[in-house]
C-alpha cells in the first residue's frame, strides 16, 4: 500500500516538477554561465617582466612533493596562490597598488601587522595571521579571492563594501610570513583553491589552454622557469640585504674608484645553470665577461650573485657602461636564456 502511494504522488509531481524547472531552467543556466565565464584581472598596479615578477606559482602536486602548473619547480609544498613581486623595499615604501582582481563585496580584511622579514620575529606570533594585513573579497556564490601581505595602514576598503574590478584595496607589503615585498593572491572556488593559470584545483585534471585570467592579462605572464628581477652596479661589495633594499639604484656614479662590481637578484636558480655576467665599455666593446656554473644540492627559490672588476689603471673612466647578464639553461623544452641589461653612468 505504501509503495503504491509513493507512486501515486510520483506521478503526480512530476508534471510539476518539470514545469518548475522549464520556469527556472533559463535563469538558473545564467546564473551557472555567469559563474562559470567569471575571469580576473591582475591584482597588482604593474607591468610583469618589467616591474614585477612571479617568484612563485601555486602548488599542483596533491601530494608531498612540489610542482607548478608547468611542470616546473617555482613552487614549494601546498603553496596556495600567485606570488608577484616588486622589485625591492624602496618600491615598497614608494607605494605599489594591490588591486581588486573582480567585482564583489570585501568579506573581510587586517591592516595592524608590522612590514618585516618574518625570520626577525617569534613564529609563534605569526600562528593564524600568515596572510599578514589582507583582504578577502567574495565574488560570487562560488568564487572569492585573497590579497595578502599587504603594507600596514594601507588597506583602502572595508568589510561590506563593494568594489570593482581595478579598485585599489591596499598597497604591496611586507607583513605576515614573507621575506620580500609581494602580494600573494589566492582563488577559491567552492571554498577550494585553484590555481588562476589552469582553473583546477591540485589534483584535478587540467583542460588545455583553461585560465582564470583575463585574456590580456594572461598573455602578460608566459611561464618563466626563472626570472633576473634586480640587477645594477655598486663601487663596494655589495650585500644581498642591501640591494634588496634598494639601496644601488643610483644612474650615476662617482669617480675616482678602481673596483666596479656587477650584480644580479634572480628568482629561481638550478643546479649547473650557467650564468654570464659581460660589462660593456662606453664604445660598446666587451671589456669583461664572466661564466659560471651554479652548484647546488636543489633548486633556490632566490640568490643574489655579484663579481668584482678592478680597472687595470686603477681608476675607471668616465662615460656609460652597460651589463650584460643571462641564465642559460638546459631543461626538458631545451636550452633556455634568460637576459636582464644594466646601464650606468660614470663621472
Amino acid at each position: 500500500m505504501e509503495m503504491s502511494l509513493n507512486r501515486h504522488l510520483a506521478h503526480r509531481l512530476v508534471p510539476l516538477v518539470v514545469a518548475c524547472f522549464a520556469l527556472i531552467g533559463p535563469m538558473a543556466a545564467k546564473s551557472l554561465a555567469a559563474e562559470a565565464a567569471l575571469r580576473f584581472a591582475l591584482p597588482i598596479d604593474c607591468t610583469p617582466g618589467t616591474d614585477c615578477w612571479i617568484p612563485n606559482y601555486v602548488d599542483t602536486d596533491p601530494g608531498p612533493g612540489a610542482r607548478d602548473y608547468a611542470g616546473g619547480s617555482r613552487t614549494y609544498q601546498k603553496h596556495k596562490g600567485v606570488d608577484i613581486a616588486i622589485r625591492d623595499y624602496r618600491e615598497m615604501q614608494r607605494g605599489v597598488a594591490v588591486l581588486a582582481a573582480a567585482d564583489g563585496v570585501v568579506a573581510g580584511g587586517r591592516d595592524n601587522m608590522p612590514d618585516v622579514d618574518f625570520k626577525t620575529r617569534d613564529p609563534a606570533y605569526l600562528k593564524g595571521k600568515e596572510c599578514g594585513n589582507g583582504v578577502v573579497i567574495q565574488h560570487t556564490k562560488i568564487w572569492r579571492t585573497q590579497y595578502c601581505h599587504m603594507k600596514r595602514g594601507s588597506i583602502a576598503v572595508k568589510k561590506g563594501q563593494k568594489v570593482r574590478a581595478g579598485t585599489q584595496i591596499g598597497q604591496v607589503g611586507l607583513s605576515g610570513r614573507t621575506e620580500f615585498p609581494h602580494v600573494h593572491f589566492m582563488i577559491f572556488r567552492q571554498g577550494k583553491y585553484v590555481d588562476p593559470f589552469t582553473g583546477a584545483a591540485p589534483g584535478e585534471p587540467v583542460t588545455p589552454g583553461a585560465t582564470l585570467w583575463q585574456e590580456n592579462v594572461r598573455a602578460l605572464m608566459p611561464y618563466r622557469a626563472t626570472n633576473i628581477y634586480h640587477a645594477g652596479f655598486a663601487i663596494s661589495k655589495p650585500t644581498a640585504t642591501a640591494a634588496r633594499r634598494g639601496d644601488y639604484q643610483k644612474p650615476t656614479l662617482q669617480s675616482p674608484f678602481e673596483s666596479l662590481f656587477l650584480w644580479m637578484d634572480i628568482f629561481g636558480v638550478h643546479n649547473a645553470d650557467l650564468v654570464t655576467m659581460r660589462l660593456l665599455g662606453p664604445k660598446g666593446q666587451t671589456l669583461v665577461e664572466r661564466k659560471t656554473n651554479l652548484k647546488m644540492k636543489r633548486p633556490q627559490a632566490r640568490k643574489f650573485l655579484a663579481t668584482r672588476i678592478k680597472h687595470p689603471g686603477g681608476r675607471w673612466p668616465a662615460g656609460i657602461y652597460r651589463s650584460q647578464l643571462s641564465i642559460t639553461r638546459n631543461g626538458p623544452n631545451g636550452v633556455q636564456t634568460y637576459r636582464a641589461d644594466r646601464r650606468v653612468t660614470i663621472r
